[in-house]
């Protein structure tokens, strides 16, 4: 996969630098088609040693490559785009560091892990996701999503076919949500398709 991994090192250094690759879809944000609605996923309190400290205007990491790991049916908060039968035991994984998801062998893409940091009401929430050229021999659609415990914290459709292109939304969050809440990923779509989740963090103005 050494050629993979070299065109993801390059969209890794677009998507950090804050630009889009050639051919890429417009930024998604607040007023874009995405969909920033995260409500609270605990009504418990916990104090600010559950996780790292937080210091103003420094993103911290809310999710590890590493640590994803397949979501329970019976979890998926995402549970209505589930189809009857999934297959998703490979496609899936870290690719020079970066969690990567190929649809060709993951038809249904539906992932978990415990938070690292806590958010508070007011932080920045921001998300980057790359993604190669989405091709299928119909038009059809990609659904993307993040979901804090049971909330939907964040989702959108992309048009098949697409370029290849990066979604960055960001968004403020509207409640407090503590460290270790399920932090789900979904994906699905029809075709071959390649995503990569560059990060997912948060930061206290």
């Amino acid at each position: 996969m050494q050629a993979r991994a070299l065109v993801s090192a390059v969209s890794v250094a677009w998507a950090l630098a804050g630009c889009g690759e050639p051919g890429t879809s417009a930024e998604a944000d607040d007023g874009g088609s995405t969909m920033a609605a995260m409500a609270s996923s605990s009504s418990g309190v916990a104090d600010d040693s559950d996780g790292p400290p937080s210091q103003p205007g420094i993103p911290m990491p809310l999710v590890r490559a590493e640590a994803w790991d397949l979501d329970d049916a019976a979890d998926d908060p995402f549970a209505d785009h589930r189809p009857d039968w999934v297959q998703c035991e490979l496609g899936w994984g870290v690719e020079t560091g970066i969690f990567e998801v190929s649809t060709d062998l993951c038809t249904y893409g539906a992932f978990v892990q415990s938070s690292l940091a806590r958010i508070h009401e007011g932080d920045e929430l921001e998300l980057v996701i790359l993604y190669d050229a989405l091709w299928f021999e119909e038009e059809a659609t990609a659904h993307v999503a993040v979901a804090l415990g049971e909330e939907i914290a964040w989702e959108t459709e992309l048009p098949i076919p697409s370029a290849a292109g990066q979604l960055r939304p960001r968004w403020t969050a509207p409640a407090d949500v503590e460290v270790g809440t399920p932090v789900h990923f979904h994906l699905h779509n029809h075709g071959l398709n390649n995503y990569r989740l560059i990060g997912f963090t948060v930061t206290t103005p």
